[in-house]
């Protein structure tokens, strides 16, 4: 029975950082005067920040459903991350955004 509740949790924990990272989403293009396109689920970035025809940069968005002192990226979004900002010369940046109960952090 134990076994039940920690899927359901893990499973609302999930939908809730969902629910955060499409908000986080929303926010950094408001913020940024931007617009996001996001890409499908199973991509190496979750989406890139354009203005016009200029894209801003690359981003890896994630919803907390909790606040924490700190954000992880695991090693692998980051090498994601940074490969798709190498894509041309140009100098795209890479950014982290987090979303949180207390709003929205990138770096």
């Amino acid at each position: 029975m134990q076994n039940h509740k920690k899927n359901k949790t893990a499973r609302s924990a999930k939908r809730h950082n969902r629910k955060n990272q499409t908000t986080a989403t929303r926010v950094f293009a408001e913020k940024m005067n931007c617009e996001v396109h996001t890409y499908p689920q199973l991509w190496p970035v979750d989406g890139y920040a354009y203005r016009g025809k200029k894209v801003l940069g690359m981003l890896e968005i994630k919803g907390a459903s909790k606040v924490r002192d700190i954000g992880y990226l695991n090693f692998r979004k980051y090498i994601n991350l940074r490969d798709a900002t190498r894509v041309s010369n140009n100098s795209i940046p890479g950014y982290l955004a987090i979303y949180d109960d207390e709003g929205l952090h990138w770096i």
